[in-house]
C-alpha cells in the first residue's frame, strides 16, 4: 500500500526522528519503510543496527551521490502502490490519524495526493498556494515532497529524478508531470513534520526557459505560503514546455 523512503547521511539524531514517528504507521499491513543511508563508518554501522531492529524497515547503503541518486534507489526498492519521500529529520505529524490518511488514498484517482507540512522548531503550518496561483509548481509553489504521497506507476510512466538537477530534481518532475497528463489532489491536512535546519535557505537553481538568473530565498520569513504574490518578482520565470519537452 504504502512505502516511505527515508535517505539520510551522517544523522543519527534526524533518522531517529524519522524513524520514531513511523512506528505507528508500520504497524499496518502494507506500510513499509525504506532508509538509503549514505553515512560511513562507525555511523553507517550503528544505523544500520538500529533499523535492523525495527518492524517492517528495509535498510540499504548507498555511496554519497546526492538527493535524487539516494530518492532514485529508494524508488528501485519500493514495490507499494503509494509511495512517500519523508526525509531523515522529517517526521510524521504526531496529530496524523492513519485512517483519515489511507481512507483518501484507497478513494483518490489522482496521480498524486499534496497534503500540507508543519515547521520544526517554528510550528508554522506551511499552507497550500490559492488556486490561481499553483502553476508553476516552483518555489515559491513549491510542492512540499515531505507532505507529498505519489503513485509509485507516476513514475513507471514519466521516469525517475532526473539527478543533473541536484535539488531542483523534485520541481523538474513535477513540471515534467504536471505539463502533461499527472492528475494531483491538494488537501489542507498536515501529514508530516519538516525539519527547518535542513531548509533555512532554498536555492532556486537556473533551468532551460528560465528568463532570469538563479536566486536564493530565505525560509526564515513569517510569511511561508507557498503560494500569494511575496517576492515573485525574483523569481525565475519557467517556461514548463521547455522541461516538459
Amino acid at each position: 500500500m504504502l512505502d516511505i523512503v527515508s535517505i539520510t547521511k551522517e544523522d543519527l539524531d534526524g533518522v531517529l526522528k524519522t524513524i520514531k514517528s513511523t512506528a505507528r504507521l508500520r504497524k499496518i499491513s502494507g506500510v513499509r519503510q525504506i532508509i538509503i543511508d549514505s553515512s560511513e563508518g562507525h555511523l553507517q554501522e550503528k544505523i544500520r543496527a538500529i533499523a535492523d531492529g525495527e518492524e517492517n524497515l528495509i535498510y540499504a547503503w548507498q555511496e554519497p551521490l546526492g538527493i535524487a541518486p539516494a530518492f532514485n534507489a529508494g524508488l528501485g526498492l519500493s514495490k507499494a502502490k503509494w509511495v512517500w519521500f519523508l526525509n531523515g529529520g522529517d517526521e510524521v505529524h504526531p496529530d496524523l490519524e492513519p485512517d483519515t490518511i489511507f481512507t483518501l488514498l484507497e478513494g483518490t484517482a489522482a496521480d498524486t495526493v499534496i497534503f500540507e507540512m508543519e515547521g520544526v522548531p517554528s510550528r508554522v503550518r506551511y499552507r497550500h498556494p490559492p488556486m490561481w496561483d499553483q502553476w508553476p509548481p516552483v518555489f515559491p509553489n513549491a510542492i512540499p515532497h515531505p507532505a507529498t504521497i505519489v503513485r509509485r506507476s507516476l513514475f513507471q510512466t514519466f521516469g525517475h529524478f532526473e539527478e543533473k538537477w541536484g535539488i531542483s530534481m523534485d520541481a523538474e518532475f513535477w513540471l515534467r508531470c504536471f505539463s502533461q497528463d499527472a492528475t494531483a489532489d491538494t488537501i489542507s491536512i498536515p501529514i508530516a513534520l519538516f525539519d527547518e535546519k535542513y531548509g533555512d535557505t532554498v536555492r532556486v537553481v537556473s533551468i532551460p526557459g528560465t528568463s532570469k538568473e538563479p536566486t536564493t530565498k530565505s525560509r526564515a520569513c513569517p510569511e511561508r505560503e507557498f503560494g500569494g504574490r511575496k517576492n515573485k518578482s525574483h523569481l525565475p520565470q519557467l517556461d514548463p514546455h521547455a522541461i516538459a519537452g
